[in-house]
């Protein structure tokens, strides 16, 4: 039997009496009946799974993939070295395989269109509650004016108004 096989061993389950004779199933029916199968032992494998480096992400900055080779190979004492080439994958199917993809987040990507915020203005009230603005718009990356529509494909408009509260005012 291939001990790399992803299968069963079974084995006959005889109900006995005190004798070590066989007896009628009924005999035993008070005893669970041990189990008469059971995986193979992939330990004894001669043939394991020998990733190897992770290549460069799929994309520079943001979400990528990155892939890597996993080959089927004999085992060997120094696993380090392998001189044999690789064997069929087949050989290895019933080995848990380590993955072959993961996905890789680098730093952000900067945004062709980026906003620009002005500082905030004065309160428009000298006493009590009043409003204050600020520029908010949208350049390129060469530093051009375009439409605020750009920017906002990467992010909401930050806000050109806010309230503002100077001391009370004298009645």
């Amino acid at each position: 039997m291939d001990p790399c096989a992803r299968d069963e061993q079974h084995r006959r389950v005889y109900c006995v009496n005190n004798a070590g004779k066989r007896a009628a199933p009924r005999m035993c029916s008070a005893v669970q009946a041990p189990p008469n199968k059971r995986p193979c032992d992939i330990s004894k494998c001669p043939y394991e799974w020998v990733p190897g480096p992770w290549n460069t992400c799929s994309k520079t900055c943001g979400k990528g993939t990155q892939f890597r080779f996993v080959e089927c190979r004999v085992k060997t004492p120094n696993t380090t070295k392998y001189s044999e080439p690789a064997v069929p994958k087949e050989k290895c199917e019933a080995l848990p395989m380590p993955i072959e993809a993961q996905e890789c987040d680098l730093n952000a990507c900067e945004s062709e269109f980026q906003w620009q915020i002005g500082p905030w203005g004065p309160c428009s009230q000298t006493c009590g509650q009043g409003v204050r603005r600020r520029k908010v718009r949208c350049y390129s990356r060469q530093g051009v004016l375009v439409s605020r529509s750009k920017c906002e494909q990467n992010s909401p408009r930050p806000r050109r108004t806010q309230t503002c509260f100077q001391r009370n005012c004298k009645l």
